[in-house]
C-alpha cells in the first residue's frame, strides 16, 4: 500500500522536484568553484567558463526530464 501523500502526488509535481534537484545543483557546483576563485584556487576565467557550461548542462537536464515525462506520461486510453 503506498503511503497517502504518494497517491496524490501528480506528475507535475515531480517534474517540478527534478527541476529544482537540478537547479539546486547546479547553484552547488557553481557556488563551489566560486569559493575556490575567492581562495585562489583557480583562475577567474575558470569560473565563467565552467560556470557556463554547468547552466548549459543544468538546462538540457531539465529539457531532458521534461520530454522524458511527456514521453512516459499515459495519454489518457486507459
Amino acid at each position: 500500500m503506498q503511503p497517502p501523500e504518494a497517491a496524490t502526488r501528480s506528475p507535475m509535481g515531480s517534474i517540478l522536484g527534478t527541476v529544482r534537484v537540478v537547479a539546486a545543483l547546479a547553484v552547488i557546483v557553481i557556488a563551489t568553484l566560486a569559493a575556490l576563485v575567492v581562495f585562489e584556487v583557480l583562475p577567474q576565467e575558470v569560473l565563467s567558463r565552467v560556470a557556463t557550461k554547468v547552466l548549459l548542462v543544468g538546462a538540457i537536464a531539465i529539457a531532458a526530464v521534461g520530454i522524458v515525462t511527456l514521453l512516459v506520461r499515459p495519454h489518457g486510453n486507459n
